[in-house]
């Protein structure tokens, strides 16, 4: 390995000493041995730093932040980044021992234009037998602007990234879009064209009653996400659309409140949607019908 790696692995943490010594040993374990393994530590509690500095190999590095949100930790380590290309791990994640060397492959040997290269990956919960695939089916590349924007659609911990455009994001002004992987990937999809491999090459698995950041559709980052796109990158998505699934979003975002029993937030977010769609039949429906069960 060179001084200066062609692969810079960002991990940020906060309190999983539990579960990050494997996942860097996941990160050790890859055929493509030319990386820099950033672990940053997000004002972690228990023995966090313990688990990194018992790690003997120079490769890895440690960093404590004051930060407690994860756009401003991984902006941190995006200035301190080295590599041609970066990959964001994830404490829940476990990549294939190809997972690096196949997707670098795929980039390097990629005009510029392909800015990003992404494996799918399988999802484990204990709620369910099996894994599920994300995404599923056929892995789609090149312009992924309208399928990101219609929803999550790349795992945690499953891209490479060329280096170059992300130095932006290390910037105050743009670190809101290292806010979680779909957060990310949608603004990828609005500066670069994505190549997919075929076969999974991530494992990603979570507990019971845990969620996996970045693959919820109704969450409060995704519909931030989406405002903040059309907002800051007008003509990217056209703009008929993007109120589309803005509609859609708060649709999804009401009828999940209805659901769990509260109804004024289901009201609020069915109101917002009709506002991005006032002549949807549906989106009235859907008002009325939280308003009489209300």
């Amino acid at each position: 390995m060179t001084d200066r790696p062609a692969i810079t692995i960002l991990l940020a943490t906060a309190n999983r000493a539990d579960v990050l010594g494997e996942a860097i040993e996941s990160v050790l374990g890859q055929s493509h041995k030319d990386f820099e393994l950033l672990v940053l530590d997000c004002r972690s509690e228990d023995d966090t730093e313990s688990v990194v500095r018992s790690v003997s190999d120079p490769r890895v590095r440690y960093l404590y932040s004051d930060r407690a949100d994860r756009a401003g930790v991984c902006a941190e380590g995006l200035s301190h980044s080295r590599g041609d290309f970066v990959a964001f791990m994830d404490v829940q994640a476990r990549w294939h021992r190809d997972f690096l060397a196949e997707l670098h492959q795929a980039l390097s040997g990629a005009p510029e234009s392909m800015g990003v290269a992404y494996a799918p990956a399988e999802l484990h919960t204990d709620e369910k037998d099996g894994a599920e695939r994300i995404p599923a089916g056929e892995a789609p590349e090149g312009d992924l602007r309208r399928t990101l924007f219609s929803g999550p659609l790349v795992a945690p911990a499953s891209m490479l990234i060329r280096a170059k455009p992300l130095k932006t994001l290390s910037q105050n002004r743009h670190r809101f879009w290292l806010t979680d992987d779909y957060t990310l990937s949608l603004w990828l999809a609005c500066q670069t064209r994505f190549k997919a491999l075929a076969e999974s090459r991530v494992t990603v698995r979570t507990s019971a009653g845990q969620g996996v950041r970045g693959l919820d559709p109704v969450s409060e980052a995704r519909g931030k996400a989406l405002l903040r796109c059309l907002h800051d990158m007008p003509g990217k998505v056209p703009g008929r659309f993007g109120r589309q699934c803005l509609a859609g979003y708060y649709g999804d975002c009401a009828d999940q409140a209805l659901a769990q029993g509260r109804s004024s937030e289901a009201f609020g977010n069915a109101l917002q949607g009709l506002l991005y769609t006032p002549f949807s039949i549906r989106a009235w429906r859907r008002l009325v019908r939280i308003s009489v069960s209300g």
